[in-house]
């Protein structure tokens, strides 16, 4: 088998078949690690009898009580034996010839040990995806409701952290271990995954406790995910941006949002050769052709709105940033990127894992 896909249940029996069987229909050639996180009986009669059915491409691990999701995922990614392991939550529902996309991408690029579908809300239709929808495009996050790991990549970064909260900062993290690591995330634009609604459960205050406590951790190790906005003039040329991509990814895949601001020229041919596609926290806004200065101002107040700890950069250094005179040169934006690299984004040695694991409680 080239791929385990672990599915961590609890109750949901309508949702849990749906997702069995599209998974069971379009996922040639995988087995399947069904964790029965302590469901009642309506859904543990339903895995056993999925699982039966499978025999050898099918195995059931059921736990004594409600373990909670990420460990619930991190028991099924430990029971994994193929090259790639993929999760599929009980709330997904796998589109026709989700599979093939992936792992032809993760074939072809050895460095891509994070690869997720597009998801989109159930109910929607294949038919009204976006026109442009890239088959291909570096992701910040990773997913813990559908996507598939690369085994070199879970063998050296271990599980997801248990210690921090599913919805978001869990996901989040992963990504940025996995970038340490050496491996990138991308979502497969031709893989599609239906997500039913997901109910909160518990206390509001609970809750709002793990995610704070997640957030704290996170910056703890990551530090705070910035914005960058960098204004480039208009005599700017298009081998000068190219020039710059590695460390505008470098920047993305730290976390950090990087907007340029270009003319409409430039935009266009930057486009043409696939920046607006190489990786979704890379953005570029086209300058006005008059009143460029204003235009500037106006882009990077709704650049601010949108993500308030953005930083004003001059694209180059010495041409200052219309109307910011706090905006930084584009050496102290290199500077910054590239020590955060060099600090954080170095593999761990075995005593910095053993370090980590021990002061978050999780697996780092």
């Amino acid at each position: 088998m080239e791929i385990d896909i672990v599915v961590p249940v609890w109750n949901r029996p309508v949702e849990t078949r749906s997702c069995l069987v599209s998974l069971v229909e379009h996922s040639p050639g995988a087995r399947f690690i069904f964790i029965d996180n302590a469901c009642d009986r309506e859904t543990e009669r339903l895995l056993h009898e999925v699982a039966d059915a499978l025999d050898h491409r099918a195995l059931l691990v059921r736990t004594n009580s409600n373990i909670g999701l990420v460990p619930a995922i991190n028991l099924g990614l430990s029971r994994a034996e193929a090259p790639f392991l993929g999760l599929v939550r009980n709330i997904c529902r796998v589109g026709k010839g989700w599979l093939p996309p992936i792992l032809e991408f993760a074939r072809s690029h050895p460095d891509a040990g994070v690869l997720m579908p597009l998801l989109l809300p159930e109910g929607a239709s294949e038919k009204r995806m976006p026109a442009n929808c890239s088959p291909a495009m570096e992701a910040s996050e990773a997913s813990i409701d559908a996507m598939v790991l690369r085994r070199e990549l879970y063998e050296r970064a271990g599980g997801l952290d248990e210690g921090l909260d599913a919805a978001v900062w869990c996901a989040r993290d992963y990504a940025r271990r996995a970038h340490r690591e050496g491996f990138l995330a991308f979502t497969i634009g031709t893989s599609v995954v239906f997500r039913s609604p997901e109910a909160t459960l518990g206390s509001p205050s609970k809750r709002e406790e793990v995610v704070r406590r997640s957030a704290m951790l996170y910056r703890e190790r990551w530090e705070d995910d910035s914005s960058f906005c960098i204004h480039f003039p208009g005599e700017v040329t298009q081998e000068s941006i190219q020039q710059r991509l590695d460390l505008f990814l470098a920047a993305a895949r730290q976390g950090h949002r990087v907007t340029l601001l270009v003319s409409a020229k430039l935009s266009r041919r930057l486009s043409e050769m696939g920046m607006s596609r190489v990786h979704e926290n890379i953005r570029m806004e086209q300058l006005p052709r008059l009143f460029t200065a204003g235009g500037a101002q106006k882009l990077l107040a709704a650049v601010r709105q949108a993500y308030s700890r953005t930083t004003a950069v001059t694209g180059v250094d010495g041409i200052p940033f219309p109307g910011e005179p706090e905006a930084i040169p584009f050496s102290r934006f290199e500077e910054l990127v590239r020590a955060a690299e060099a600090e954080r984004f170095r593999p761990l040695t075995a005593r910095d894992d053993v370090q980590q694991v021990t002061e978050t409680g999780g697996f780092a």
